[in-house]
């Protein structure tokens, strides 16, 4: 909700901070809830190690939707 209000208004909003909050709490709470968390995770670690050889294998590639792909999902 704040979120929104802070769109609204036209003001900023730490959005990164809140979750890294909530990435805190779980981590803390020892649940193994932080790992809901992938991307987020993976951005802190790029931004704080530049350069990291990653395998091409590892990497997704985007491709479009189309008719075809959306009739094999269904």
């Amino acid at each position: 909700m704040n979120i929104i209000t802070c769109l609204v208004l036209n003001r900023p909003y730490n959005v990164s901070k809140v979750i890294c909050e909530y990435l805190k709490e779980n981590v803390r709470s020892g649940s193994g809830k932080y790992i809901m968390y992938p991307r987020f995770i993976m951005m802190m670690i790029d931004d704080q190690f530049k350069d990291i050889p990653k395998d091409a294998k590892d990497v997704l590639g985007l491709r479009n939707m189309t008719s075809e792909t959306i009739t094999r999902l269904t």
